[in-house]
């Protein structure tokens, strides 16, 4: 089986989804006939670099909202994306950006092409979950919450991030870090490794 991982800012952007794919890349490119798509790969084997926009530099001239923007940036990238895997005939692709989502679900129908489609959601719903073949919950919640969209469980799967989980663990003492930071003891620590 031909695979396609794909993720339009891999080697401009470094958040969970460019971490994500490199790790899932790195995990399995010796196991699989993969190849890993993203904006500048730098001479990476079994990478393919392609043009796109921008969501955070160009775009934002023309638009103004964030959203847009990064809505852009994926359409920019799936102009060059979806000829070169017509071309090359992958079987599979999987991918984590939502309107790539829908974009290679508009060129499937459109085009007759035959691959099938992947997608690991980290947080949408409807339409989005409706249109790939398959779909990776990385939560619980959120995989309850396909499945009672209607959603059949043969198409969902419940498979949470954490390739390389080992990156997390730390060997000090949860007393000294709360000591060394000035945390007392009897507080709760909410810590986010998100962009808010």
């Amino acid at each position: 089986m031909k695979t396609a991982l794909v993720c339009t800012n891999l080697g401009y952007g470094w958040r969970g989804l460019e971490r994500f794919t490199l790790e899932l890349f790195e995990t399995v490119q010796n196991e699989l006939s993969i190849t890993l798509f993203g904006s500048r790969l730098n001479g990476r084997a079994n990478a393919v670099s392609l043009p796109c926009l921008k969501y955070d530099k160009l775009l934002r001239v023309f638009k103004g909202r964030t959203r847009d923007n990064y809505y852009f940036n994926q359409l920019s990238y799936a102009c060059s994306f979806i000829p070169y895997v017509a071309l090359h005939s992958y079987d599979l692709i999987h991918y984590s950006e939502p309107a790539m989502g829908n974009f290679l679900f508009h060129a499937k129908r459109t085009l007759r092409l035959k691959y099938k489609t992947l997608f690991t959601n980290w947080g949408f719903y409807g339409d989005l979950c409706l249109r790939p073949d398959h779909v990776q919950e990385i939560t619980l919640p959120a995989y309850e919450k396909t499945i009672a969209s209607g959603i059949s469980p043969k198409r969902v799967t419940f498979l949470p991030y954490g390739l390389k989980a080992e990156g997390f663990r730390i060997s000090v003492e949860q007393d000294i870090l709360r000591e060394q930071y000035n945390i007392p003891k009897d507080k709760v620590v909410i810590l986010s490794v998100a962009a808010l």
